[in-house]
């Protein structure tokens, strides 16, 4: 099932989104004629979809990291993540070096994209 993700995580974001869109411009519409009753449904329409969309969105990145890491789970996946870290920050010496990773990863908010990052500079741990 996890090797498939994109049938059963990335289209429920897209019809969670969807059902957003179509929600928000309901509402919008119905505002016009004041039918509060209508008005409701929708709302809780687009509350729904904004629900699922983030369910969905926190399930790409599990399943997307555990791909990338090529790990078994997503605990084993963060473990990796976080020995590599640790390697890279005892073996670098220098003060600015370090500065500079932790600032990058400040930047990257996606558990994905940090991953790729400390992989990249793992890999390269021995030139440093």
């Amino acid at each position: 099932m996890f090797k498939n993700y994109n049938n059963w995580v990335r289209y429920p974001k897209l019809i969670s989104l969807c059902l957003v869109f179509f929600s928000i411009t309901r509402i919008v519409v119905l505002q016009f004629h004041s039918e509060l009753n209508k008005s409701l449904f929708w709302i809780i329409a687009m509350i729904c979809g904004v629900v699922t969309y983030v369910i969905f969105h926190y399930m790409n990145i599990k399943v997307e990291l555990i791909k990338v890491s090529q790990c078994s789970s997503y605990k084993e996946a963060k473990d990796k993540y976080q020995q590599m870290l640790e390697t890279i920050m005892e073996r670098i010496t220098e003060k600015e070096m370090k500065q500079f990773i932790s600032i990058e990863l400040g930047y990257l908010t996606d558990e994905v994209k940090r991953f790729i990052f400390i992989k990249g500079i793992y890999s390269k741990i021995d030139e440093l």
